[in-house]
């Protein structure tokens, strides 16, 4: 569940709590002035938050094909020099972007406190 709004005629309100929109879908602006502008900010919070944990996925993802390749009976000695170069600045690239989400996740976090 998320943001705590409620569907009425005049878009959304404050109210109960609804089920997120499907994944990939967009703000459709149907927020009242009034509520839009903090909605907005939070909606791009996270946004950025979903964005640093695909990215991060897809790290991993990457880190995970390369190790197999690594240890592939076919992969000669060349090819395992190249892969582990290439391990190298995944494993760094995973702790700076895992770090940058941990910040992002922090920011947010301490933005829900301050939120009335």
């Amino acid at each position: 569940m998320i943001a705590i709004v409620a569907r009425g005629p005049d878009g959304v309100t404050p109210g109960r709590r609804l089920p997120p929109g499907p994944p990939g879908g967009r703000y459709q602006g149907v927020c009242p002035a009034l509520l839009e502008a903090n909605f907005l900010e939070r909606y791009r919070q996270g946004l950025a938050l979903h964005e640093a944990e695909a990215v991060l996925a897809e790290t991993a993802r990457e880190i995970e094909r390369a190790e197999r390749r690594l240890y592939d009976e076919d992969t000669d000695a060349e090819q395992r020099q190249r892969l582990h170069q290439e391990l190298r600045r995944l494993y760094q690239d995973y702790r700076l972007r895992q770090r940058e989400l941990l910040r992002l996740e922090r920011r947010l976090g301490d933005a829900a406190w301050a939120s009335p």
